[in-house]
Formats: structure tokens, sequence, C-alpha cells
């Protein structure tokens, strides 16, 4: 697929041919660019859905770097259009896993926050994170400024669907299920003939099920 066959995203956001898969970069901090319209109109953040600014996006001279930009404007506008500026980013040749020079976030990271109540669209983020991932997407990377990876983020915007494949895809269910079994006989003493009891148990079995 080259830069000049489709002006819509796939139905089925699959990886581009382009994508690079072997070299990751960070990419430059620059602005978001707007159309003359909007500047015209003194607004102040580029609107995915007016037809000029679409056409910018859409414009294969508009780089990488700029299209970050655009996913950094936290409106309604820029995060439920996050399919279509994860598409133009790969369909520049990007690797599945570089990183904003401003936010150090990846697409994932940026995904994964997107369907925030009141802001994005879950279906949307589900959509994007799955593509990821099966396009390689590394789920252990952390952005140097938070230290927090795409499974934080999805959990601090309360995207409870892209958590969910997160957490199947970290194997961090198994995790939270030692950890919290480390704690509760942390707190039985050595002599004590305590064992954990049925609803502990059940307590822990229900909370996998609920999040699997």
């Amino acid at each position: 697929m080259t830069l000049g066959e489709t002006d819509i995203l796939d139905p089925g956001l699959s990886i581009h041919p382009s994508t690079n898969l072997t070299r990751t970069m960070i990419h430059p901090c620059v602005d978001p660019p707007l159309c003359d319209n909007c500047t015209r109109l003194e607004l102040s953040f580029f609107d995915p859905l007016c037809p000029d600014c679409r056409n910018i996006l859409l414009n294969p001279s508009t780089t990488v770097p700029q299209i970050f930009a655009i996913m950094r404007q936290w409106t309604p506008q820029t995060q439920q259009s996050l399919e279509l500026l994860v598409d133009e980013i790969l369909k520049r040749g990007a690797n599945i896993n570089d990183r904003d020079g401003l936010t150090d976030m990846t697409l994932l990271h940026y995904a994964s926050k997107s369907g925030a109540a009141g802001i994005g669209d879950p279906d949307s983020a589900v959509r994007i994170v799955t593509m990821l991932l099966d396009a390689g997407a590394d789920v252990n990377i952390r952005c140097r400024w938070t230290n927090m990876t795409a499974l934080h983020y999805a959990a601090y915007f309360d995207v409870v669907p892209v958590l969910k494949i997160l957490l199947k895809a970290t194997k961090a269910l198994g995790t939270c299920f030692l950890l919290l079994t480390d704690l509760f006989l942390s707190q039985i003493p050595p002599t004590s003939s305590l064992t954990p009891t049925t609803s502990f148990w059940n307590f822990l079995s229900g909370l996998i099920v609920f999040l699997a």
C-alpha cells in the first residue's frame, strides 16, 4: 500500500507493508499543523473533522512528528479519530514502537488512553490496541517521563476494555494472583496453622474471571 492509495482507514485496521518492523526511533518534537480556515477562526488545535485539516493529514508530505503532535491533543475530535492518525503514521513507514519526542509515548501508549470516558471511543481504542499488539507492539515499553506502560495508562484513564486486553498480553493476571497470595500469606505468623480461606480463593478467582 502506498501513501496515495487510500484516504480512508481500512475497517480491519491492518498493519501496512511499509511499516518499519526492525528499527525504532524517537521522532523530533514539532507543533501540529493547522489549516488556513482554522487559523482564521483562531482555533488553537488541529481538528481531524475539519475538511481542510483532514486534507493536511492525508497529504503524504505531512510528517510522522506532525501526526504525533496531533495525537497529543486531548480533545474529543482527536481522540475519536485516533484510528486514522495511527493508520497515517504507519503508512509513512514508522516502526510500531516508535516514540513521540515530546511525551516519549508510543502508539500503544496513546491508543491505551484514547478510550477515556467523555473524550475518546472505547471500541476504537480496543481495535487499535488489538491491531498494534498483533503487529508486535511492545507492552513493556515505559514512558521515560512517567515510567508508565500502556497498561498503566489504560488503568489511569479507566479504559476497562483495553485494560483487559493488556492484562492478558502482559500475563499480568498470573502476576496479580501471585502477588495477592504472597500478600495474604505474609500476614500469617510462621507458627500459625491458618490457611487461605475458601472466600479468599473465591475472591481471587472472581477477580481473574472478571478481568479475563
